[in-house]
């Protein structure tokens, strides 16, 4: 059965009104990786691709998400070790107050390595 001129133009419209072309250039061998990669897990390169793209976004979403949770622990741990050194200077135990200082200085780099 072959397409008439109105289901072509159809088409055409639709093409025109919902996709958009993102045409990119990849080396040769880059290009044959790419297609015996999608060949093996039974893909189109076009469809092997639109899935890169959508664990890429999922992906780094989640990382993004992530990050914000580091932050909230980061200033947690802050406000935490800031509560039993006001504690410790209350009751006077100032020696633990440089270690817990120190410590709290370690966590929140540690922390922060992860966040950036």
């Amino acid at each position: 059965m072959s397409i008439t001129e109105s289901q072509k133009k159809a088409a055409y419209k639709y093409k025109q009104k919902n996709i958009k072309r993102i045409p990119f250039d990849v080396q040769k061998e880059k290009y044959e990786e790419i297609k015996s990669h999608s060949e093996t897990r039974g893909e189109t390169i076009n469809g092997f691709i639109k899935r890169a793209i959508d664990e890429t976004i999922q992906n780094d979403n989640h990382a993004t998400k992530n990050l914000v949770d580091l932050d909230t622990l980061i200033i947690f741990v802050e406000k935490e070790f800031n509560d039993i050194i006001s504690a410790e200077e209350k009751i006077g135990t100032i020696s633990s107050h440089a270690a817990a200082s120190a410590l709290k200085t370690q966590i929140i780099d540690f922390l922060r390595s992860y966040s950036n």
